[in-house]
């Protein structure tokens, strides 16, 4: 949540400061760090339900601005055993073009899966509030930075799936405005799934169908 977010809970104004621009502000892994107070509730939590599954559970962190802030996340899912539990996985959501900078950096951390927010990295590239819907509407999303996004962190991802610590990698793209060009590149960079609204659930179905045959077709093909 956002400082704007929270201070619409209960006594929420009471707690939370008023900030010029929540989006970018005191949020996401810097404020677990200057407030575990409010994260160890969480992983309690966590780590009650953890111990009842019996299938993959994951945790994703989104907006993590340096890797200094992961490996301190990291470190706390450690303090709790997690990584001992066969059902636990640790996602790492890419938000910020510094996440892709040192996308290495986090994956060497420690990682089960990388999801990639493409309407977030692009809107901070082109210098757009995610939050502020009006910008949104006025400067529509460029659909080839878009691609050339998505193909990077593809390519890298792949480029470390091929050493065998990294095998298993894996990739998804969360795409919260439907686009079917984003879906078919997702799919034949071998994206290992996407991420989207419910109401586009049925088109998008459609589409990952249509471009995994295509891929196939070509593949015999060559």
């Amino acid at each position: 949540f956002t400082s704007q977010e929270l201070r619409g809970f209960k006594t929420g104004e009471t707690q939370e400061k008023e900030e010029p621009n929540p989006y970018l502000g005191w949020r996401g892994g810097l404020r677990l760090m200057e407030q575990p107070q409010l994260f160890e509730p969480e992983l309690e939590t966590f780590a009650k339900w953890l111990k009842r599954r019996r299938s993959p559970t994951g945790l994703l962190v989104p907006f993590v601005r340096s890797t200094a802030e992961w490996r301190w996340i990291i470190n706390r899912w450690k303090e709790r055993q997690f990584f001992d539990q066969p059902e636990f996985e640790n996602w790492f959501q890419i938000t910020t073009p510094e996440n892709i900078n040192n996308l290495d950096g986090y994956i060497l951390s420690g990682v089960h899966g990388i999801s990639l927010n493409i309407r977030t990295v692009t809107a901070l590239m082109t210098g757009i509030d995610p939050d502020d819907a009006q910008l949104q509407a006025s400067y529509p999303p460029p659909i080839e930075l878009q691609q050339t996004i998505i193909a990077e962190v593809g390519q890298r991802v792949a480029h470390l799936r091929e050493q065998n610590t990294h095998a298993k990698l894996r990739l998804h793209l969360h795409l919260e405005d439907y686009n079917h060009s984003l879906v078919t590149s997702a799919v034949k960079l071998r994206y290992d799934g996407i991420v989207l609204h419910p109401a586009a659930l049925t088109i998008g179905r459609s589409c990952i169908g249509s471009a995994e045959h295509d891929l196939a077709h070509s593949a015999r093909t060559v």
